[in-house]
């Protein structure tokens, strides 16, 4: 097999597992459609937050990273589970206009785990060694490196004598509670999938890293 037809074959393949792993990520949205999502809900009295069981917070002080970013802000919601903002707490502690807990005027933050995941995402639980083996005995070896300041892994994959870099940056959380990394390129379309640390997704197998 030539180099064209090596790519050609690739290519198909990957296609194959992004069409497979969409499909898998379309099936849990259909499955998880009635499933609430935590999130911060207002009215004309203010704002609460609405667990994903539907319940909410009340006379407590939460931790909550509200735009997915995996840093928290700490809030006080008070009897009625009303956020306060831009006073003072029952418990003697300042909360800035947007709600958030401030010492001298600065917000006090933490890291927590990214919807879906295990870690916060600038933990690095993606890069090493996956072997992946497809259906006609092909053997791909993905080697990833994950850099943690700017979100993005380097897939250098070894196929048939052959090897390929790719570059992916992070796209957030999949549907399926799956980490998504796109393919940066303006040609193909590709992602790379992760359910849990080590562990990539093919769409047809779960690849263990080594």
């Amino acid at each position: 097999m030539d180099y064209r037809e090596m790519r050609g074959e690739l290519g198909m393949k990957r296609s194959m597992r992004f069409a497979a792993v969409m499909m898998a990520a379309v099936m849990t949205v259909g499955t998880a459609s009635t499933a609430m999502a935590a999130e911060w809900k207002h009215d004309s009295k203010g704002w609460w937050w609405q667990n994903d069981d539907g319940s909410y917070p009340a006379a407590s002080w939460q931790w909550l990273d509200g735009n997915h970013d995996g840093v928290a802000e700490c809030y006080y919601f008070d009897q009625t589970g009303y956020m306060l903002s831009n006073t003072e707490t029952p418990d003697g502690y300042q909360v800035n206009a947007d709600g958030a807990w401030v010492v001298n005027g600065a917000v006090q933050t933490k890291a927590v785990a990214v919807s879906g995941q295990t870690k916060a995402q600038a933990a690095d639980d993606y890069s090493g060694t996956y072997v992946d083996t497809w259906s006609d005995g092909t053997v791909a070896t993905h080697v990833i490196v994950y850099n943690p300041a700017d979100k993005t892994l380097t897939d250098t994959r070894t196929v048939g004598g052959s090897t390929y870099v790719d570059n992916y940056r992070y796209y957030g959380a999949a549907w399926n509670g799956y980490t998504l990394f796109e393919l940066v390129s303006d040609d193909e379309k590709d992602a790379l999938y992760f359910s849990a640390p080590g562990v990539m997704e093919t769409g047809y197998s779960s690849i263990h890293r080594q």
